[in-house]
């Protein structure tokens, strides 16, 4: 399956979310609730949600809490890391790259998620973990 990529002010209809999905209306509608909390989609009770507007400002503030919060994660992971995890990280880089040379948007995004995870995994802070998990999806 393809990755959806929604533009803003784009309307979207769960039931045609869940139908494409193969899955039923009520785990889409808490994805979309869980959207709505970092502002990425507006909901209108009953008709729609619609893809929110890019707010500059907000995506910035964001870009800036996790850029600090993998910095955290390196800083406590790098004392933890095993030899596996230092390889696992290596390996997400490498994908990294060649994902970047054959412009494969989603590829790369994939294992700078997998790189970073290593660290945030390592660093065994649930706190750090939430902060990532608030922020990152405005990204």
């Amino acid at each position: 399956m393809s990755t959806a990529r929604w533009c803003r002010g784009e309307r979207l209809n769960d039931a045609d979310l869940a139908h494409w999905l193969g899955v039923s209306r009520t785990p889409v509608r808490e994805a979309l609730a869980r959207l709505e909390k970092p502002g990425l989609v507006q909901t209108k009770p009953g008709p729609y949600t619609m893809v929110s507007p890019l707010d500059v400002q907000t995506a910035r503030a964001a870009q800036l809490v996790t850029a600090a919060m993998h910095e955290l994660a390196v800083r406590q992971a790098v004392p933890n890391l095993s030899a596996d995890e230092i390889e696992a990280m290596r390996a997400a880089n490498a994908r990294f790259a060649a994902a970047l040379q054959a412009d494969d948007v989603d590829a790369a995004i994939a294992s700078d998620d997998e790189f970073h995870g290593v660290a945030v995994t390592a660093s065994a802070n649930s706190a750090l973990r939430s902060v990532l998990e608030q922020f990152t999806p405005v990204l």
